[in-house]
């Protein structure tokens, strides 16, 4: 995708992830979800704020999809994340959960200054992946998260 316009990924979305209408928990999930598949890299758009129901139903969404939606091979996440980033301490526990089950070998994180609770979730984020032994980063615009990624998985491919 180097050297592709970003704006192609438009083309290539799926509607909103069916997330289940029952969770494990006394709420509804907070928060929306989109994603995209284009060559190696998995698009996920979240708009916030989310709570622990939300990656429930994302973590059960994302094992009854990934088989038909993930790429064979190495791939690698791209997280844009849109309104607010804010979360209880119970939706950080459960989403260091999900996170521990995401088979892409790197995760970016595109997150404007703009998004509410950017300075203070953030390093929990990072934390979380560095927890899970994960290559994450994060960036301001999706225009420095894919040339990231596609380097990652370059460098993998090379080495095998």
């Amino acid at each position: 995708m180097a050297g592709k316009d970003v704006k192609q990924q438009d083309s290539a979305r799926t509607n909103l992830l069916p997330l289940p209408e029952t969770t494990r928990g006394p709420f509804r999930a907070h928060g929306e979800a989109s994603n995209w598949v284009l060559d190696r890299l998995v698009f996920f758009e979240l708009t916030g704020p989310f709570n622990k129901e939300f990656f429930q139903a994302l973590d059960e969404s994302r094992r009854r999809l990934a088989p038909s939606r993930a790429p064979h091979g190495p791939y690698a996440n791209i997280v844009t994340v849109r309104g607010s980033l804010l979360m209880s301490l119970e939706a950080l526990d459960t989403y260091a959960h999900y996170v521990s089950g995401v088979r892409a070998v790197a995760t970016a994180h595109v997150i404007a200054g703009d998004v509410l609770g950017r300075s203070l979730v953030l390093p929990q984020i990072e934390r979380i992946y560095q927890a899970a032994g994960k290559q994450w980063a994060a960036f301001h615009t999706i225009a420095e998260a894919v040339p990231w990624a596609e380097s990652l998985l370059s460098r993998i491919a090379a080495e095998h």
